[in-house]
C-alpha cells in the first residue's frame, strides 16, 4: 500500500528541532524573526516552514528546556544593508537586537544583528564583507545577549 507524503518544496529546507519551555512565547518570537506563522500547530508542538531560508524549524515543548550549550543559529543575507533593513524590522516588530558591525570571527569580517529566543538561543542575521581575514575570533562578548566571550562564536 502506498505511503501519502506531502508534496517536496523546490526549495530545499535544513531541518531544526528546538525544544522550547514555552511554547506560547516560542511561537510568538519566530512568528516575528521569521515574518510568518506556523504551518502547523499541535498541543506541545508547532512546526514553521520558510522559503528564505530554506528552513523547516519544529518546535517541541519540554518544561526543562534550556539554551543549547555552545550553539547558536544563523541566517545570512547576501549584503549589509539586508543586515540592517533585517534588524530595523525586527526591533519594529519588538525584538531587543544586539548590532555587530565589521567583526572579524571565523575567518570573515561580518555585519551582524543578534537577538536570543525565549529559551536564550542566539540567532544571528549576518553578510560577509570580506571572506578574507586571518584571524577566528569570537564575535560577541559577555555582555550581549547569549554572549559567547568564553566559546568560539562559530562551529
Amino acid at each position: 500500500m502506498p505511503i501519502s507524503l506531502m508534496p517536496i518544496s523546490p526549495t530545499p529546507r535544513t531541518h531544526i528541532a528546538l525544544p522550547v519551555a514555552d511554547l506560547d512565547a516560542s511561537v510568538a518570537f519566530y512568528r516575528r524573526l521569521f515574518a510568518c506563522a506556523p504551518t502547523k500547530t499541535r498541543p506541545g508542538y508547532a512546526r514553521f516552514e520558510t522559503e528564505a531560508p530554506g528552513l523547516v524549524l519544529s518546535l517541541n515543548h519540554r518544561a526543562d528546556a534550556a539554551p543549547l550549550a555552545g550553539a547558536h543559529f544563523g541566517v545570512r543575507r547576501d549584503d549589509p544593508d539586508a543586515v540592517r533593513t533585517e534588524a530595523a524590522r525586527l526591533e519594529a516588530e519588538g525584538l531587543t537586537v544586539q548590532p555587530e558591525l565589521g567583526t572579524t570571527c571565523c575567518f570573515a569580517v561580518q555585519d551582524k544583528a543578534w537577538v536570543v529566543d525565549p529559551d536564550g538561543n542566539p540567532w544571528e542575521i549576518y553578510a560577509v564583507t570580506d571572506d578574507g581575514a586571518e584571524t577566528y575570533t569570537p564575535s560577541r562578548s559577555e555582555d550581549t545577549p547569549g554572549g559567547c566571550a568564553s566559546r568560539a562564536c562559530c562551529p
